[in-house]
């Protein structure tokens, strides 16, 4: 958000702003059940590639892994 302001603010030093795993966030946004499970999950994982598999839950849909996991897993 801070990068966000700042752009908006001196826009003209800026050649490209890359924004990663952002949300509509704040107090009053509101979010879906299945986030909380992936959170949860990345959150209680005890191992790297749980973490991984979490977190790709958490930000890419069950059918884009499908058709894109070996370019989005490490």
């Amino acid at each position: 958000m801070i990068a966000q302001e700042l752009s908006l603010i001196a826009g003209q030093r800026l050649q490209s702003l890359t924004l990663a795993v952002t949300h509509a966030g704040g107090r009053f946004a509101v979010t879906g059940p299945t986030s909380w499970v992936h959170f949860a999950s990345f959150m209680l994982a005890t191992s790297p590639e749980d973490r991984v598999k979490a977190i790709l839950a958490l930000n890419y849909s069950k059918k884009f892994l499908k058709e894109n996991y070996e370019k989005v897993s490490c």
